[in-house]
């Protein structure tokens, strides 16, 4: 149902409600006048009644006392002061001070028998809540004088009438307006608005006070109003009602007719919530696929990106899509249109059109992007460049690492133009060679050569001018390149096919994504086994997570100033012979891979907690690396915190280190779980700094207490003038941030020359240590500072 069908229906409500509203707040004005001057005539008809009842009561109480009979009576009364106090009177209230002399304030009747025969008074006196019903209403009783002698309100035994009622001239209104029927009025008494009625009785003035709000005077003519009132409510429900179902059928009419047509037409038509979900997907979208169930518009791919469309949605524009079912891919252009809490997204298939394009850009040879030939050129041009090769031939592949990142952060036209500067590198350095691009993010150069190794020369130089930052839109993006080597010998070109060169090239790329330091490799046969190494490793993996076979290692951080060792970063190892030679991070990217993370993780949380209890007496502070698939998982933030607590560790004891990469692309989520882990006690490390994607803009929002400079800029900042430059500057804006700087990779007297000069506090690298088990961590630490407390 649309509300705009409905919007003339839904006012004219609104304007019957607000004139029902209008006429019960004039029909309420003279129904409650009524009920004051009913409830005015009602109380003082209760008090004269009351006091009625009460002089009866009393005149036959002292008829009684006369004849005789003292039932009830108290009868030691007797006092020759009695007379002057009665007054001739025969019966009189009064308190016990008055009469009995015993200071009480309780009020009692008297009553004085002046028959008697010699000079002796008889008196005798009863209570006065005896014939006086104090319980029936709120009763106010007075003398002339106004001190109040019994009060139900308020539960004051003395007072005066101006201080307990609001109304400060009281006292006057009340001497003029008495009249022999009473006095009625309303008044607010203790905040309570109602009648006060006033009367007569003994020299007292006895008062009953009754809230306009009692249920006592819910008599049947304003029972008369209300139900005439609240027909009127009824009859403006039912119009209302009435309303709303004509507009409703009318509007119903509209909408089947535009549920027809949106089902008929040949266009897209999904609709779409805010978190994602297909609530609606009309036939020619469901035809397409066939679909019994709605699929999530996060598994919509944007064309140009490779990200979900539902990152576009906010930008209104056209997006080119396509959506995989069941191996059948179909490419759509799609509008997103905003509507209320959802999104409508209009479109239509265009995947005959998309294909036909895309053909004749591969048929053409070119990169849509880059206008570099691409896959189809090599393909048709591998024959001829075999045929015509006069030596040996290199293939060279340039594989940018973790390119989708580039593209998460900055987007496809960033990482076009990034493409184009690369490619202008390989062209100067790569001078008369060919060039193809592969896929975006990996080229292919065919090298004729002499000597590998001049070819090698020729990698690192590239190498070299890729370390540095390239400036795209007024960002610095480092780009690093993975580089696989295939040498194809000239006695050999005729028998080694396109194929195979390929399968050599990927072969050698898998191999080095094993070796984190290691950015340039040469294939050899030896290789051909590493998918059977690669199952033999995870083996055995599996194996030592179940016998605890790891080993925690800790390597030093050098305080400049202070000439000791301030922390350790603890890094795991293997102890497996077979694989003493390869770096931790191959089994790691391996166990991230097969899902064994997290049991090893846990293993390196416990034993990192463990030693850092061991060392707090030499007041260092361990630091260990937080894998982007443990700060993710549900509940891990608190299991870590419980860990802390259950060691009874102090507060800046474990440093956390998180990748400034990992960090960009899940920024608010992980800021917030930082927040957390650091009011708990942790410290938090941003490491390899500058290797990410311009990450300074964030610094200010994060709770990090150290940046880590990463050893590719150390190990070259004596020599290199960009990367002392680069250092410079980041030590600069820590010391600004009020943040400490640790530099890694630290490993020549003259690089700790230049990082100290440069404002750097730690250092870390093998100028000071490698990582080392923890009795060696021990002796080091006698040797270099001692225990807290120790005097040096």
């Amino acid at each position: 149902m649309r509300l705009r069908d409905l919007r003339w229906y839904i006012l004219a409500c609104l304007i019957l409600l607000i004139s029902y509203g209008a006429l019960a707040y004039c029909f309420y004005l003279p129904i409650r006048a009524k009920t004051v001057e009913s409830m005015q005539s009602l109380a003082v008809e209760a008090v004269n009644n009351d006091i009625t009842i009460a002089s009866n009561d009393i005149e036959s109480y002292y008829k009684q006392f006369m004849n005789g009979n003292f039932t009830g009576l108290e009868t030691d009364f007797i006092k020759t002061s009695y007379k002057t106090k009665m007054q001739d009177k025969d019966y009189a209230i009064g308190t016990g001070m008055d009469f009995l002399g015993d200071n009480s304030q309780k009020l009692y009747v008297f009553f004085c028998n002046h028959k008697t025969k010699d000079e002796t008074l008889i008196g005798a006196y009863l209570p006065l809540d005896q014939v006086l019903s104090f319980t029936r209403f709120n009763v106010v009783l007075f003398s002339d004088t106004f001190g109040i002698k019994y009060n139900t309100i308020t539960n004051t035994p003395v007072g005066t009438m101006e201080n307990l009622l609001n109304d400060a001239t009281f006292t006057s209104k009340f001497k003029g307006d008495l009249s022999e029927n009473g006095y009625s009025k309303v008044y607010k008494i203790q905040d309570v608005e109602g009648i006060l009625s006033v009367n007569q009785l003994l020299g007292y003035y006895y008062g009953v006070f009754i809230s306009l709000d009692s249920v006592f005077f819910s008599i049947h003519w304003i029972l008369i109003q209300a139900i005439i009132f609240y027909s009127l409510g009824v009859l403006v429900i039912v119009l209302m009602i009435l309303l709303l179902i004509f507009g409703c059928r009318k509007a119903s009419v509209l909408l089947r007719v535009d549920r027809h047509a949106v089902e008929t037409t040949n266009a897209i038509i999904v609709r779409v919530k805010k978190d994602g979900r297909i609530i609606f997907a009309n036939t020619t979208f469901k035809k397409l696929f066939m679909l019994k169930e709605l699929p999530d518009i996060k598994e919509f791919i944007e064309v140009s990106s490779g990200m979900s469309i539902f990152n576009f949605f906010k930008k209104k524009k056209t997006i080119q899509c396509y959506y995989t079912f069941e191996e059948k891919t179909r490419y759509f252009q799609l509008t997103p249109i905003g509507v209320l809490s959802t999104y409508y997204l209009v479109g239509s298939d265009i995947t005959e059109e998309f294909l036909r394009i895309q053909t004749l850009e591969l048929m053409n040879g070119k990169n849509e992007h880059t206008g570099c030939n691409n896959n189809f050129a090599l393909c048709n041009m591998y024959p001829s460049i075999i045929a015509t090769a006069t030596l040996d031939l290199a293939f060279v592949e340039f594989n940018i690492f973790k390119a989708n990142d580039i593209i998460s952060l900055f987007g496809m036209d960033s990482f076009t133009i990034l493409l184009k500067k690369l490619l202008d590198i390989l062209n100067t350095q790569f001078e008369g060679t060919m060039i193809y691009q592969i896929r975006d993010e990996k080229f292919i150069v065919i090298f004729p050569h002499l000597d590998i190794k001049d070819v090698l020369n020729i990698i690192k130089n590239t190498m070299d001018i890729l370390r540095r930052p390239l400036l795209i839109k007024k960002n610095n993006i480092y780009v690093r390149c993975k580089v696989a080597v295939f040498h194809l010998p000239y006695d050999k070109k005729d028998e080694v096919s396109l194929d195979h060169v390929k399968h050599c090239l990927e072969l050698a790329y898998t191999n080095i994504l094993g070796f984190q330091e290691k950015d340039v490799i040469l294939y050899t046969e030896a290789m051909e086994g590493v998918l059977t190494a690669e199952a033999t490793m995870e083996e055995d993996l599996k194996e030592a997570i179940e016998k605890d076979a790891f080993e925690m290692y800790l390597q030093p951080q050098f305080e400049l100033s202070s000439n000791r060792i301030v922390g350790f970063e603890s890094l795991i190892r293997w102890n497996n012979p077979k694989y003493a030679n390869r770096s931790s991070q191959t089994f790691i990217e391996l166990a991230e891979q097969r899902g064994y993370i997290l049991d090893i993780s846990r293993f390196v949380i416990k034993e990192t907690f463990r030693l850092a209890k061991l060392l707090e007496p030499y007041d260092v502070t361990i630091s260990l690396n937080l894998s982007p698939i443990q700060i993710l998982q549900v509940g891990f933030v608190n299991d870590l915190i419980s860990q802390f607590n259950f060691q009874n560790l102090k507060i800046g004891s474990i440093a956390l280190e998180i990748t400034e990469t990992f960090l960009m692309e899940n920024f608010i989520l992980v800021n917030e779980k930082l927040k957390i882990l650091k009011k708990a006690g942790f410290k938090i490390h941003l490491d390899d700094f500058c290797t990410g994607y311009s990450s300074m803009a964030y610094l200010k929002d994060l709770p990090v207490d150290m940046i880590k400079i990463d050893y590719e800029f150390t190990r070259y900042v004596d020599t290199n003038k960009v990367n002392y430059s680069i250092i410079s500057c980041i030590c600069t804006l820590a010391k600004e941030l009020g943040l400490s700087v640790i530099c890694e990779g630290v490993e020549t007297k003259a690089q700790q020359d230049v990082v100290k000069k440069l404002g750097c506090r730690i250092i870390q690298g093998f100028l000071i240590g490698k990582a080392m088990p923890y009795d060696q961590v021990v002796e080091l630490l006698e040797k270099t500072n001692r225990k807290k407390g120790e005097k040096r």
